[in-house]
């Protein structure tokens, strides 16, 4: 049970570190990503990338505008024009083969 319990708590900790660096993606409505790599999230939580990878792999959650596979949230960044380092592709909600499926309890 300890095992399940600090596996919860790593997810919601990566997930925490997530929303805190695509403020532009959790904070308005154009659901823009900012270029982020593994790294960047065991840098600021002094995991091993290993552990982030392991974390995210097939990992889903759950928003009130969509689910979104966690690797989404993660790219290389690209240079604009203007020189602005942007990320080569917005996050999409997944289409889920469940969505006219009702829990009936």
């Amino acid at each position: 049970i300890d095992a399940i319990n600090q596996r919860r708590d790593t997810i919601r900790t990566v997930m925490a570190a997530i929303i805190h660096k695509q403020p532009k993606f959790f904070n308005s409505e154009k659901r823009e990503l900012s270029p982020m790599i593994l790294k960047d999230i065991a840098e600021d939580l002094n995991l091993d990338i290993s552990t982030i990878s392991r974390v995210t792999n097939g990992k889903y959650v759950q928003l009130p505008f969509g689910i979104y596979e966690l690797k989404e949230f993660f790219s290389e960044g690209i240079k604009s024009k203007d020189g602005e380092l942007i990320s080569p592709s917005p996050a999409g909600p997944l289409v889920s083969p469940y969505k006219n499926v009702r829990y009936q309890g």
